[in-house]
């Protein structure tokens, strides 16, 4: 089983940290997370994060 604690800080981390997060909604196959400023997200970490 994945360390859900480990897989949260690595989406926080690539997202531009918790200050560039405004919104966080879930449903049963998606995390949606809303951002100030796109830019400073690392897409290609992030999809290899997971």
């Amino acid at each position: 089983m994945a360390d859900l604690k480990k897989i949260s800080q690595d989406i926080e981390k690539y997202v531009g940290g918790r200050e560039n997060i405004s919104g966080v909604a879930h449903c049963a196959t998606r995390l949606r997370i809303v951002l100030k400023d796109n830019s400073l997200a690392d897409l290609k970490n992030l999809k290899m994060s997971t």
